[in-house]
């Protein structure tokens, strides 16, 4: 009879540890999932960061083709009256 007593024993401290363990790994794992929510948040503000350059970037480009097309017939222009002036 004495020997049940002891195995109970023995599982409830089992028990006890596990469950310490366990309350141990909760909070690990809700400091875990606060980081991850913390660098989510990051991560999507650096994405609108990126974005919003990305959008930037875009309307230099069309500046810039928009520019090109301008300067374009210009060059040509320069060049006839440099080669009209070589003569």
């Amino acid at each position: 009879m004495h020997a049940i007593y002891e195995l109970i024993f023995k599982i409830s401290t089992t028990q006890g540890r596990h469950t310490n363990r366990l309350a141990e790994i909760t909070e690990d794992i809700a400091a875990i999932r606060a980081s991850v929510a913390g660098h989510d948040a990051r991560f999507g503000r650096i994405e609108g960061k990126l974005e919003a350059h990305d959008a930037r970037f875009e309307a230099l480009e069309t500046t810039l083709e928009a520019l090109d097309a301008w300067f374009g017939p210009i060059e040509t222009k320069v060049d006839r009256v440099l080669e009209i002036l070589e003569r």
